[in-house]
């Protein structure tokens, strides 16, 4: 079992253009539904504008996240004054739930009129709706959901100062290659080790399977034992005809636990709904879902206090755990926390710490 404990992106070459939408810019003025990205953040972000006339009101500050709107919901039958606050989380009917957004009142008297449909007796206090990150940085922004999208090759460049580990998450792509470097990329005698997996194809249980089933590949790929250098500079290009994707790369150093027992549990955590109507007729909504793995790891008496306190810095804290000895079983790379660990002490020279890891979306 291995935790590798990531470090910051910092992202020097990527082959995806940034063209999703324009700069945003302090002067020009942006109408309702208006889309721009802002690049002096990161991850580069896109944000749609929620008013018209909408001028000077920088994106990262006027949204929903960063106001912290904590007011009360609105509510069609409470009298509102002017300057009163509310928050709108749910459509007209009361049920349904939407985007949120804060509003303040205008009017006095100010009663059974819906905010979002209202700019007579509303303002909304959020200029801006964030819509996530850019294609280019899609896959640096901490959620393996949101795909960075190219065709035929994603081709990038991170610092990698002090790593010996990437990996990939929510993949679609038949093959990867990268290099490292000493120094710059742009020098290629700086070059110091490289790598590639020409196959992510799933492996298939027989013939039949491998002419008439579809194929399926690899979407989680951990990449460890690279040496260390503290100029690293690392690129990776992932590859397939056609179009192809990648959710998450996080890098890092990694750190040896302890030896998976076998009994190793993997399953997933599905957030997908089971919605009854009135009548009691059924429909199944299908959402997200995480990996799960609950195992036990063999490990020397005397590493008891490494390994704890090692668990205890990365508490609440995103890490990759590969709980492979020797193998490359998917199921077993994890990108997520550990919800809990236990260390029992049966005897010299092992103990054995058990773990249980939930993925993140």
């Amino acid at each position: 079992m291995r935790l590798v404990k990531l470090k910051r992106i910092n992202l020097l070459y990527s082959n995806i253009s940034e063209e999703d939408y324009p700069v945003w810019n302090d002067s020009s003025t942006y109408a309702k539904g208006d889309c721009v990205i802002v690049t002096d953040v990161e991850p580069h972000k896109v944000f749609e504008s929620l008013v018209g006339s909408n001028t000077g009101n920088y994106p990262p500050d006027t949204c929903w996240f960063d106001l912290e709107a904590n007011y009360p919901e609105w509510d069609k039958n409470t009298t509102y004054s002017v300057g009163d606050r509310v928050k709108v989380t749910l459509e007209k009917d009361g049920i349904t739930p939407r985007f949120p957004q804060a509003f303040e009142s205008l009017t006095d008297n100010n009663k059974g009129n819906y905010p979002p449909d209202d700019t007579t007796n509303w303002k909304s206090l959020d200029k801006w709706r964030d819509l996530g990150a850019t294609n280019r940085w899609k896959m640096f922004d901490s959620l393996v959901k949101t795909q960075t999208v190219a065709t035929n090759e994603i081709d990038v460049v991170v610092g990698f100062p002090l790593c010996d580990t990437f990996c990939l998450f929510g993949l679609e792509a038949t093959s990867l290659e990268w290099y490292l470097y000493d120094g710059s990329y742009t020098n290629e005698s700086n070059l110091v080790a490289s790598g590639k997996i020409d196959n992510l194809q799933e492996p298939v249980p027989d013939w039949f399977e491998y002419f008439f089933s579809e194929i399926v590949y690899k979407q989680d790929v951990y990449v460890g034992g690279i040496p260390l250098y503290q100029n690293g500079q690392l690129r990776v290009k992932i590859k397939k005809d056609g179009t192809v994707k990648c959710g998450m790369m996080v890098i890092g150093r990694s750190y040896k636990l302890g030896e998976t027992l076998f009994d190793a549990r993997v399953s997933i955590l599905d957030y997908s709904v089971k919605e009854v109507d009135e009548q009691g007729n059924a429909t199944l909504r299908q959402g997200n879902f995480v990996k799960q793995v609950e195992c036990d790891v063999w490990l020397y008496n005397k590493w008891i206090d490494w390994v704890r306190k090692e668990l205890a810095s990365v508490r609440a804290t995103p890490v990759v755990f590969n709980f492979n000895n020797n193998s490359s079983c998917e199921s077993l790379i994890v990108y997520g926390f550990y919800r809990d660990f236990e260390i029992t002490i049966p005897s010299e020279p092992y103990s054995r710490c058990t773990i249980r890891v939930e993925g993140l979306i």
